[in-house]
């Protein structure tokens, strides 16, 4: 049974930005370790915790690298192994099979979520801003084309503006990448309101004088707005 959460009142507002992953779209992070861990033949689930913080992510998600410099910098990270592995990890398929590990945690954006999305664009300017990348981006609208669109149109459609970090070359919770939306969409910070799952990020958005809400991750946001 989910925990009831703490209703949000639209009152006084005159936009809402919300988080993708863990907000909007549903998370498995354990996926992604486990098929990495499979991948490279050893439990990745320390390395990965260790490497959320590592600069390679931060730059892939910046878009100041590609995805095939990704690749290298993550084998690089792993422990040194036998020569025989070694080579089989620049097989020129191992790319692909990153990719598709990685993107093991992306999930579903649940149908209500979207159909709470157009109902609170109604009545409120509806923003998205996201930390992520070229390959979870390709596979994310991919996913959404074949589970919603025939149904409930383009994904872009449920917002005023969608902001990502690879193709601003800012991430949260840097200041100027909030500054940059409330400037390119003329928001006023005190009646704005930004909901992330990360409570690191939600602190960068309060130095502008965002308000914020922490929503936990993967659950239901409708609930929130009955």
């Amino acid at each position: 049974m989910t925990d009831k959460l703490t209703p949000v009142s639209i009152a006084g507002l005159d936009a809402i930005i919300f988080d993708l992953g863990g907000v909007l779209l549903k998370l498995n992070y354990h996926a992604t370790v486990s098929e990495l861990s499979k991948l490279f033949e050893q439990d990745v689930a320390g390395l990965y915790a260790q490497a959320k913080q590592n600069a390679v992510f931060d730059e892939f998600e910046r878009g100041e690298i590609d995805s095939p410099t990704f690749h290298k910098r993550l084998i690089g990270l792993l422990p040194q192994r036998s020569d025989e592995f070694a080579r089989r990890l620049v097989d020129t398929d191992l790319g692909l099979a990153i990719d598709a590990a990685w993107n093991k945690m992306l999930l579903d954006i649940p149908v209500e979520t979207l159909e709470l999305l157009r109902r609170l664009k109604g009545s409120l300017r509806i923003f998205l801003l996201s930390n992520t990348n070229h390959t979870h981006l390709e596979q994310l609208l991919s996913d959404y084309a074949q589970q919603h669109l025939m149904q409930h149109g383009p994904l872009h459609d449920h917002f005023h503006a969608a902001y990502y970090s690879h193709l601003m070359g800012q991430r949260k919770p840097e200041a100027r990448i909030y500054q940059r939306v409330l400037d390119e969409q003329g928001l006023e910070p005190s009646r704005t309101l930004f909901i992330d799952d990360n409570q690191e990020n939600l602190a960068g958005a309060q130095t502008l004088g965002i308000k914020t809400l922490h929503h936990p991750t993967n659950h239901s946001l409708v609930q929130r707005f009955l």
